[in-house]
């Protein structure tokens, strides 16, 4: 991956990237999944240039608040959507500070996997399945601030039914 570049990754690919990446490739080899530890932004840091040599990509950045999220150029979703790597993007969810809520950071470093996911063909080998969301879990935030938790939970709901739709397509039963 560092000789290689990443597609759909910046110019300097970060811990995350290089990890979703991984990921993506272990899965489509069927070898086992790697591990990621990280507190805060830890997967925000750059670690080599994009290598990457496919035609010129147009990165942007979009700043929803309260995070900043790297934008990766999508191809037009499907009409049978259920939700949309842009949707994913410009998600905002209140915040929570004496309530329970999930830490802001993980549920934004989850929702960048399920970016890149939603940006590649539905009828492809896929990065992330319904399980993931399923399974992922966050830490649970009381004195400081979070995202509300019923407000994640069925954004993530939406998100299983969309990783759901695409497994179908892939399988050909759509």
């Amino acid at each position: 991956m560092l000789n290689e570049g990443v597609a759909g990754a910046g110019d300097l690919l970060t811990l995350n990237d290089i990890y979703t990446e991984l990921l993506h490739r272990a899965r489509v080899r069927g070898l086992p999944e790697p591990q990621k530890t990280g507190t805060h932004q830890a997967d925000t840091l750059a670690l080599a240039p994009n290598r990457h040599q496919g035609p010129p990509q147009q990165v942007q950045v979009a700043v929803p608040e309260p995070r900043a999220r790297q934008a990766v150029p999508a191809p037009a979703p499907s009409a049978d959507a259920v939700v949309t790597a842009d949707e994913v993007r410009s998600v905002k969810f209140t915040a929570v500070q004496l309530a329970e809520g999930y830490d802001q950071d993980e549920v934004d470093a989850f929702l960048d996997r399920v970016v890149l996911a939603l940006v590649e063909p539905a009828a492809g080998p896929q990065r992330l399945t319904p399980d993931d969301v399923r399974t992922s879990m966050f830490t649970s935030t009381r004195l400081r601030e979070g995202y509300d938790v019923k407000e994640v939970d069925a954004f993530l709901d939406r998100i299983e039914a969309e990783l759901e739709r695409r497994q179908a397509v892939a399988g050909g039963r759509v």
